[in-house]
């Protein structure tokens, strides 16, 4: 983590979105036991203890998948009560290896104009559907340059 960020979270523990960001640090580094714990920590921040418990209950029983899983229901909870856009969905199912139902998303969130279709060049967690043509697809139709 650099200096600055490192500075900014020893004077700011409980800023979420910082320790947001250094858990999606650490999931991308591969580090998923610190992404876990650093998520937890987020929640906690939220004075939500208990979807921070029930990450790291779900992490300790069956590894990061396992919390995956579980973030992945909570938000199709939300989704009944308000809007939440297919590509969280899609980076979840992303990170489950989903190949199917991670283009899917992807292309609905396409065909509803997410935004945050812009960033998922960044996130390694979709790296294993770079040699698929679909993927290649929205790239294009979203106009990024490819990163593959």
């Amino acid at each position: 983590m650099g200096s600055l960020k490192r500075a900014r979270l020893e004077s700011a523990p409980t800023d979420f979105w910082l320790l947001w960001q250094l858990a999606y640090a650490y999931r991308c580094k591969g580090m998923e036991k610190e992404a876990v714990e650093t998520l937890e920590k987020a929640f906690r921040t939220l004075r939500d203890a208990t979807v921070g418990e029930r990450t790291a209950r779900a992490f300790q029983h069956g590894g990061y998948r396992a919390a995956v899983l579980g973030w992945l229901d909570d938000w199709k909870k939300e989704s009944q009560h308000q809007y939440v856009s297919p590509i969280i969905f899609a980076g979840l199912t992303a990170q489950l290896r989903e190949w199917e139902q991670t283009l899917a998303l992807l292309e609905q969130g396409y065909e509803e104009h997410s935004p945050m279709l812009l960033d998922i060049q960044f996130d390694p967690a979709y790296d294993f559907l770079h040699s698929d043509e679909r993927y290649r697809s929205i790239i294009k139709k979203v106009g990024l340059p490819p990163s593959y």
